[in-house]
């Protein structure tokens, strides 16, 4: 199952939401909303290459989001 651009279903949200509350709780930033959000734009950004693996988009914002600091 490929993201489409723009438009996403259940399966997707479902999908995003877990890498996001995943990798937000491992870096430990869940209470704070900018930071989640940066993670998030990450987290969005792999999807759109055609990553739908819940723990590779989990893996790939924590590695982002940790060399940004």
């Amino acid at each position: 199952m490929k993201f489409p651009i723009g438009s996403y279903d259940n399966a997707n949200i479902d999908i995003l939401q877990a890498a996001l509350n995943s990798a937000c709780e491992e870096l430990g930033v869940s209470g704070d909303t900018k930071k989640c959000e940066a993670v998030a734009l990450l987290i969005l950004g792999y999807a759109r290459t055609g990553q739908t693996d819940v723990n590779k988009l989990t893996a790939y914002a924590i590695e982002r989001f940790e060399c940004a600091l």
